[in-house]
């Protein structure tokens, strides 16, 4: 886990928090300090969750012909199975993957902000 996850994983309440975590984190280093700010300002986790849904798109699209082709040759109930559950499990994976960044992106704010003030007085 880099900088910035360890620090939006420390923090629950705003500017305050976000400043000792930062303050804790760079420990008077303004190279670690520098590399936070990098991350923090590399990392849109909007972004990312673009591409998921982008990604998510390409299982349904496969489901919808897989069921399609079954329906069509009138194969056997056990084949619109498979690819339903495959799918049910592709999405449990990209959940739980998305859950990882919600503190990143919800505490990057505070920290850009913090990380400036801390800029200032090196």
């Amino acid at each position: 886990m880099d900088g910035f996850e360890c620090i939006s994983d420390e923090t629950s309440n705003e500017i305050v928090l976000a400043q000792k975590a930062v303050k804790k984190y760079i420990n008077g280093d303004k190279n670690r300090l520098l590399k936070l700010k990098a991350q923090a300002l590399e990392g849109d986790y909007m972004k990312y969750y673009s591409t998921i849904t982008s990604i998510i798109s390409v299982p349904i699209a496969f489901i919808s012909v897989i069921l399609s082709i079954i329906v069509a040759y009138g194969l056997n109930i056990i084949w619109s199975i498979l690819p339903i559950i495959s799918f049910i499990l592709y999405y449990c994976y990209i959940t739980f993957r998305m859950h990882k960044f919600s503190p990143i992106n919800s505490w990057r704010q505070y920290i850009l902000v913090v990380i400036e003030e801390i800029e200032k007085t090196f």
